[in-house]
């Protein structure tokens, strides 16, 4: 199916051409606000569909990640309110927090949102990532 997909994508015809009327298609290969069976054209429609599908999982990662039963959080006080099921903090929770682990985490847990956050902040060259000293 990836072939076929892929096909489609790159056909010359899929995207809008400059004299097309379909002003936000040749303007915008993506809008939030446009549903991607709206959109004519296959280049801009897949690219939505695409974009709109990896953020709701990296939605539910994120939330599975921060959800309240995966001691991830820390409070400053407990208001007088269930003190035995908070996690309050600690000159010791602070100590056994690491970078190191965290990004660990995000490796297992989540990893379509660590793949995003590692494209996004590290340099590429010809496809491959540069690690600068």
């Amino acid at each position: 199916m990836s072939g076929i997909i892929s096909l489609i994508y790159k056909h010359k015809h899929s995207a809008p051409s400059p004299a097309s009327p379909l002003y936000s298609e040749r303007h915008a290969s993506f809008s939030p606000s446009v549903m991607a069976s709206e959109i004519f054209h296959a280049r801009p429609s897949l690219f939505t569909w695409a974009i709109n599908l990896v953020a709701n999982h990296v939605h539910r990662e994120i939330y599975d990640l921060t959800s309240k039963d995966n001691n991830v959080h820390l409070r400053a006080s407990t208001n007088g309110r269930c003190a035995d099921n908070v996690n309050l903090v600690t000159w010791e929770a602070l100590g056994n927090f690491s970078i190191a682990g965290l990004c660990e985490k995000y490796k297992t847990c989540a990893p379509v949102s660590w793949h995003l956050t590692k494209s996004m902040t590290t340099s590429h060259k010809n496809g491959l990532v540069i690690l600068k000293k």
